[in-house]
């Protein structure tokens, strides 16, 4: 009966411990959320955030628990993406006017998505809390680069398995990877270690790449931007 006791102690005392670290995990959250929502205007378009809203919870339905998606489209230029703990997937402006296909995009987000759903919950670092879909290495503590490499390499695997269990093209993610201007020796191990695993996943008929729906995104997006950046008078002179 003692060490049943004992037991149970020790049993809520770890639950309690792990609940104050998700509790400083999500304070932290929403404290780098509001961070880059003051720094970036958001991006409320309902044809531009539905359309990638709805690809996000599709992957989440058809390749995880289906839990809420929490997805926020930030003006920033630059072509990339990030995520949060708890679902949260940061999707630049940048990323949305370059991305190649339908395909690569649900790959970027599955890869964000499964990077917010395996975060280490004892890493509690605002300077790393955002995990990228392209690593800058430059820009994160050196301690932090070590894990965060291992997390993107286990995102990876799982994103493109989702892609192929969802009926995407795989190799959409691949090419993706590719076209992006990353320096170091990283990325291209990941583009190595991807592309093996691709080549070997069985190819079930015809996948889905590209859809009338992302065609009008990207028409909806470049009216947004358009208006948010409105060319000069002088540029538009003869």
């Amino acid at each position: 009966m003692r060490l049943l006791i004992c037991g149970l102690v020790a049993a809520f005392g770890l639950l309690a411990g792990q609940t104050d670290r998700d509790s400083a995990i999500l304070a932290l959250t929403s404290s780098v959320l509001n961070d880059l929502t003051r720094n970036a205007a958001a991006v409320e378009t309902p044809e531009v955030h539905e359309y990638a809203a709805g690809i996000a919870r599709r992957l989440s339905t058809e390749c995880d628990s289906g839990g809420p998606v929490f997805l926020h489209i930030l003006v920033n230029a630059e072509p990339n993406l990030s995520s949060l703990p708890g679902r949260h997937l940061i999707v630049h402006t940048g990323f949305l006017a370059r991305v190649r296909s339908e395909a690569a995009l649900a790959g970027a987000l599955a890869q964000v998505l499964f990077q917010s759903i395996t975060y280490p919950t004892g890493r509690q670092n605002a300077g790393w809390l955002n995990s990228p879909y392209l690593l800058y290495e430059s820009r994160f503590p050196r301690m932090a680069i070590s894990p965060l490499r291992s997390q993107i390499f286990a995102a990876d695997r799982l994103a493109a398995n989702c892609l192929s269990t969802s009926g995407y093209d795989a190799f959409e993610l691949l090419e993706d990877l590719r076209l992006q201007s990353v320096p170091g020796e990283f990325h291209a191990d990941r583009i190595r270690r991807l592309e093996a695993q691709i080549r070997q996943m069985p190819r079930n008929g015809p996948a889905l790449i590209l859809t009338s729906g992302f065609l009008e995104m990207r028409a909806h997006l470049a009216t947004f931007l358009a208006r948010l950046h409105p060319p000069s008078l002088r540029a538009a002179r003869p």
